[in-house]
């Protein structure tokens, strides 16, 4: 006959009850929290019995997705096989799991918790995704997104389903809507030279161009990222609109993953996009000055007439700024950028069927 105990440093947990001990029937169940445990193996036999001991760590990995529509999976939805099927301009309709936020399970963080999870039979995982299309920094990650239906923030919205438990992997998109990612196409389809032109609609439109207005703006995001920050094992958690807060607790050992954004900016050959009425110099403008996360300190712009204006990137680009969050103990994921943005093919919006 064989039996298990199985013991943590507060002493013995479990003791199965004897079995016979044969090929088919050596398994043996057991629901256990996470912890650290002795696993004391006792085969009997007549008056004689041996013992064999291990140590085992058993693990459920706790994944938190936070951010904006990059995270949430708004161009994958549940059914995104019918589109592919049936071709963008066929009456589809897409689903979601979480209809306000656009969020599926086809998103990029759930897609990898599940790869993570099959990389081995021993350790679990468990996601908690509360990522949503237009989030921002104090609209979504650290207040409430009332247009998407969600009155608290998205870390007020994990505390509610873990409570005191401690994250082990924090996954994050954000940033791209702060610094006016919606405007900057917008404005860029109804006018040329867009960059030297009032932005047309959004909080970039009060300052004197895009360019300037997204200068600006990506200017705020180091102190908005430490906010985050401050919310994920930090010091102070101070949300928008309703004060300081717990921060949500961290393993030892823990990361936070801010994602650089991807290059929807060029075309399969690897040239800048002209797409519906942005042509490629405005496309051109958009690479250089927002995403590409290693800029010079200038950028010199061609008008639609020829005359050359000279851009100031003080404050680095959109992606510059997520790189250096490694300041902040983050761990930047740069391939979003890197199999896009420095790819010989390009995979933008443009880009046919390469485009992703």
């Amino acid at each position: 006959t064989y039996t298990w105990t199985i013991s943590n440093p507060q002493g013995t947990v479990s003791t199965t009850a004897p079995r016979p001990l044969k090929k088919k029937t050596c398994n043996t169940t057991l629901n256990l929290p996470e912890g650290a445990y002795t696993f004391t193996l006792t085969v009997t036999t007549g008056n004689s019995s041996a013992t064999e001991a291990i140590t085992a760590n058993v693990r459920n990995l706790l994944m938190v997705s936070l951010g904006d529509s990059y995270a949430s999976g708004e161009g994958n939805p549940r059914n995104v096989e019918a589109w592919l099927n049936a071709g963008l301009f066929s009456g589809f309709q897409p689903y979601w799991d979480d209809d306000g936020c656009n969020r599926s399970v086809r998103g990029a963080p759930a897609q990898a918790a599940l790869a993570l999870e099959r990389t081995s039979p021993y350790t679990s995982v468990t996601l908690v995704d509360v990522a949503c299309s237009g989030a921002t920094i104090d609209s979504g990650v650290m207040g409430p997104q009332l247009g998407a239906g969600k009155a608290s923030s998205q870390i007020q919205q994990v505390r509610a389903l873990i409570g005191t438990r401690q994250i082990d992997v924090a996954t994050m998109s954000i940033g791209g809507n702060d610094t006016g990612f919606t405007e900057v196409l917008t404005s860029c389809a109804v006018n040329t030279d867009c960059p030297v032109r009032k932005a047309t609609s959004g909080s970039i439109a009060r300052y004197p161009t895009l360019q300037d207005g997204v200068q600006a703006e990506i200017g705020r995001l180091p102190a908005g990222f430490a906010r985050i920050a401050g919310c994920l094992g930090g010091a102070v958690c101070a949300l928008t609109g309703a004060g300081s807060v717990p921060p949500l607790a961290m393993a030892p050992g823990a990361v936070v993953l801010p994602t650089m954004y991807p290059d929807i900016t060029r075309a399969a050959n690897g040239q800048a996009c002209s797409y519906l009425t942005i042509n490629a110099n405005d496309f051109g403008w958009a690479r250089s000055t927002q995403l590409l996360p290693n800029p010079d300190p200038t950028y010199l712009y061609t008008t639609s007439a020829g005359q050359a204006v000279t851009f100031a990137l003080t404050n680095g680009t959109l992606n510059s700024q997520i790189g250096i969050t490694s300041n902040l103990g983050w761990k930047p994921v740069t391939k979003s950028w890197a199999s896009s943005g420095d790819s010989p093919a390009g995979h933008g919006v443009c880009a046919g069927a390469d485009s992703w």
